[in-house]
Parts: C-alpha cells; structure tokens; sequence
C-alpha cells in the first residue's frame, strides 16, 4: 500500500506539471479565490476593525517565503486536489503564528513507534498512515518529515505534531480510504 501511494503521488504531481489535468486544478484554484484572494468580506459593527486585522495577517500569513493568504490557499488547495489530503500547521512558537503547509507525502509512519509511544505512555495507542491514533480511534497527532516520498523514517528524522496545533486538509473520502482509517470501523 505505502508503495502504490508514492506512486500515486507522483504521477499526481506528474499531471499537475504535464497535463490537462494540472491545467483543470488551476482553473479551480483560480475560481475558488477569485479576484478577492480568497478574502472574507466582515459585516456587523466591528467589520472595518476585523478587516484591518485580517488584511494585517493575510499579507504574509505563510511561514516559508511569507506567503499571502491567496498563495497559502492556492498551495492547499493543489495539494489537496493531487494529492487528496495536506497538514495545515500554525502555532506561536513554531510558525510564529503563522501557516506552513505538509505536503501528504511528508506525513509518514515512524519506524520505532513501539520505543516512541512506550516513552510517553501511549502503549495502546498506534499508528495509520502517519497519524497517531488513541484506542478510542481519536487522531492525536500527525508524524511529519522533511524527506520527501518517503513511507516510514525513524523517530529522529520526524517531528510529531498535536492534533491541537494542526489540521488535515482534503476531501474526508479521500483521506478515510488513502490516508487515515475508515468511519465506520475505527
């Protein structure tokens, strides 16, 4: 399965780069943050304050080049399209409250997950598809990697990340057949 994955992975980002279908994924891009950059508009009494505040944080909301709230949204939704699912993480002390996206091919299994949960008492707890899960079936955390295409690297090669501070992103079907595990039968 990990296998068939990357492979998935990789034609996906071959036909974003080659096809129509990276030219369809565009045009959606493009329609779904339209000319406003993916803005909310705000009412109410307060709506200029909000707007000020938004506009202040949407300016440079991305946590690698200090991307704009429209590249930020247009990033997640590629990702989502090609790939089916993608780790949305923002958090004071590692972004700087900012946003800085997982692509699902850095989000993987750790290979000595039995010494990494016995440390932190979670014996019960296990691992799909690089999401932590508790024994009620709850998603804890996420591992992520720097290494690309890469379906398991060891503790040390990935950083965990609370569920608290992140958030997957893609279509529910997509992520409970490909990515996580399914609804029914937790």
């Amino acid at each position: 399965p990990a296998v068939e994955l990357l492979r998935a992975y990789r034609l996906g980002d071959e036909a974003s780069d080659n096809y129509i279908t990276g030219a369809v994924i565009d045009t959606s891009v493009r329609l779904t943050i339209g000319a406003t950059g993916g803005r909310p508009f705000f009412t109410g009494a307060r709506a200029e304050k909000l707007q000020e505040k938004w506009d202040a944080w949407a300016s440079a909301c991305g946590h690698q080049e200090a991307e704009s709230w429209s590249e930020i949204l247009g990033i997640a939704l590629r990702a989502s399209k090609v790939h089916g699912d993608c780790l949305a993480v923002i958090d004071a002390d590692i972004t700087g409250g900012k946003v800085k996206l997982f692509d699902a091919d850095q989000i993987c299994d750790i290979t000595d997950f039995a010494t990494w949960a016995s440390a932190r008492g979670w014996e019960e707890h296990r691992q799909v598809a690089g999401a932590v899960v508790n024994p009620a079936g709850q998603v804890v955390g996420y591992f992520v990697t720097g290494h690309r295409q890469t379906p398991a690297v060891t503790s040390a090669d990935a950083e965990f990340l609370p569920v608290e501070i992140c958030r997957r992103i893609g279509e529910r079907r997509k992520i409970s057949q490909y990515r996580g595990e399914s609804q029914l039968l937790p």
